[in-house]
């Protein structure tokens, strides 16, 4: 279902090498990616409006100086609010070290944003910025903000996803 979905609606992936990969899609306000994981980690990363990651572990706010990691193999959902231009770079997960195989909140520096936009140019000179761009990534700043982990009592869960799926 996942290759059916990326076939129809998702955007020609530029392939810059075996480990890296980056890819730009455009969404309209409201629009989501229904629950779904991945192989290799994903960097999420809105260069306009905001992208709203859930994750069985929570929800985090991701603001375009901002981008979302998502481990491989890690369900997740994506929520766009207003109109979105997310650029994802998708990295396998033998380029990481172990720390990457959670997820995490990151900060966007200009270099590392530059960087995952000179991938999408159609005369990128993959070979030299892939290096580059994995230490960016690599040594970017964590963050705890726009976050909000989701409870362990099973109760008051089910209450926390009957409200992030239908907001009042």
């Amino acid at each position: 279902m996942d290759n059916i979905w990326r076939k129809r609606f998702g955007a020609p992936a530029r392939s810059t090498s075996e480990e890296l990969r980056v890819r730009a899609h455009d969404y309209v306000d409201g629009a989501r990616e229904i629950w779904h994981s991945h192989e290799y980690g994903q960097l999420v990363h809105a260069t306009q409006g905001v992208i709203r990651v859930l994750t069985r572990m929570g929800a985090w706010t991701v603001p375009p100086a901002y981008g979302f990691w998502i481990a491989p193999g890690v369900d997740h959902e994506l929520h766009m609010v207003g109109e979105v231009a997310m650029r994802a770079l998708y990295v396998e997960s033998d380029q990481l070290p172990a720390a990457w195989q959670s997820c995490r909140l990151i900060r966007v520096e200009p270099l590392l944003r530059e960087l995952i936009l000179g991938m999408l140019a159609p005369d990128a000179h993959t070979a030299l910025l892939t290096p580059l761009l994995l230490h960016q990534l690599i040594s970017a700043t964590q963050t705890e903000g726009c976050s909000l982990p989701l409870p362990r009592d099973k109760r008051l869960l089910s209450v926390c996803e009957m409200l992030l799926e239908d907001p009042i």
